[in-house]
């Protein structure tokens, strides 16, 4: 066999092996007679050697260090350099120009840069809601400013977050001048004084998860936090745990 007969085997080669890999994943999940829950975790202007699994000593991550040893590990990822381009690319699986979110959120008048999520692009919640699943988020949603365009609009059955880019992390207005606008199923919802919005962002998500186990459904929740995204506000625990850690820069 020469060099090219040989050779000319290999592509449909790969294409037999990934479509066995494929058939024994699908009966692995025909077996089970389940469908696999799905938690997808995003956070906000991190850099990827910040954490520990990444190389970062000076703060502890431990829950995330544990995923990672138990998980995978990416080498090479891209996003599309600023916020809401990069969310519209992950909610969707399409560059962000077809998405139609190729700026922030707001319409520059072309379709590419509408600011909002076209209908064309069906979102993660949407396409996972045709396949039984239940559909929850919590935290920062960025793609669509109006109310037709929010997450419960757009493929979730329950969301608590924020609707634009960022958000304080403490109430610290008076009632009446909210300065965290929060919005739980298309309902204002109010942060009371103290709370810390990272924390109250969990805990909506648990909350979901919690009456999601009676309905019997596999679940879809997208965690979307603005940590450490500005302002730039911690627990006091946390500010004095680390305080002079960054005092040599």
């Amino acid at each position: 066999m020469n060099f090219k007969q040989k050779h000319s085997t290999l592509p449909i080669a790969k294409a037999c092996l990934l479509a066995f890999g494929l058939l024994v994943v699908q009966q692995a999940y025909a077996q089970k007679k389940q469908k696999p829950n799905i938690v997808l975790v995003l956070v906000d202007d991190l850099g990827f050697s910040d954490i520990g699994p990444y190389g970062a000593t000076e703060i502890e991550t431990p829950n995330l260090d544990k995923l990672a040893a138990g998980g995978l590990k990416l080498k090479e990822f891209y996003n599309n350099s600023i916020c809401a381009p990069t969310r519209a690319s992950l909610l969707t699986g399409q560059y962000q120009h077809k998405a139609g979110v190729g700026f922030f959120n707001n319409n520059l008048g072309l379709a590419a840069y509408q600011g909002f999520l076209n209908r064309e692009s069906l979102t993660l919640a949407e396409v996972l809601k045709t396949g039984g699943y239940t559909t929850l988020m919590a935290g920062k949603w960025h793609v669509g400013d109006d109310r037709n365009q929010w997450p419960n609009q757009r493929g979730f059955d329950h969301f608590f977050g924020f609707i634009g880019g960022a958000s304080n992390y403490y109430e610290i207005g008076e009632k009446g001048t909210e300065t965290v606008p929060l919005v739980k199923d298309n309902e204002p919802y109010f942060l009371e004084p103290g709370k810390y919005l990272t924390e109250e962002i969990t805990n909506n998500a648990l909350g979901f998860l919690d009456d999601q186990q009676k309905a019997k459904k596999p679940f879809f929740l997208y965690l979307a936090y603005n940590a450490p995204h500005w302002p730039l506000q911690a627990l006091p625990a946390d500010i004095a745990k680390y305080k002079g850690k960054y005092k040599l820069g």
